[in-house]
């Protein structure tokens, strides 16, 4: 890992850089696998790479903002039933 310079300060203050929210350590990390079986159970042709699972995921949490309130609170609740 590089240091942090102030450029790169700037790109993120900018709001011209990405956060990674998951971080994997690889193909076989639980997370991961998870991730990945829910992706292709959404999107079943999603092709076999971090990447396009990546890009599945983001897909899902996006359909999530335009869920029917109904279908979003009971997704919530499903949820909060197994955390």
């Amino acid at each position: 890992m590089t240091d942090i310079t102030v450029d790169d300060i700037k790109l993120v203050i900018r709001g011209k850089e990405n956060f990674p929210l998951v971080y994997v350590k690889g193909y076989e990390d639980k997370d991961y696998m998870f991730i990945r079986q829910l992706v292709k159970d959404v999107y079943p042709k999603t092709e076999e790479d971090m990447y396009s699972t990546a890009q599945g995921l983001k897909k899902i949490l996006t359909t999530l903002r335009y869920m029917e309130e109904y279908d979003y609170e009971k997704l919530v609740e499903k949820i909060r039933s197994y955390c």
